[in-house]
């Protein structure tokens, strides 16, 4: 009801949480900055899985071509 939020997802040795100081009493959502630094966490995320992608793609390109 706050708008704190935390969680872990140990795959990519993430772990978020965001305590606000005081207590929403409106509609139970999360707080806008908290959802702004999720959609933060989720671009990185995106970021990195597809350089890993791109990466995982050139080297087998790339044993391609050498075999």
């Amino acid at each position: 009801m706050g708008g704190s939020c935390a969680f872990a997802y140990p795959p990519q040795q993430l772990a978020f949480a965001h305590v606000c100081n005081h207590l929403n009493v409106g509609e139970p959502t999360l707080d806008p900055r908290t959802i702004r630094l999720l959609m933060a966490i989720e671009n990185i995320l995106k970021h990195e899985n597809d350089s890993s992608i791109s990466q995982l793609h050139a080297k087998s390109t790339n044993s391609i071509q050498t075999n």
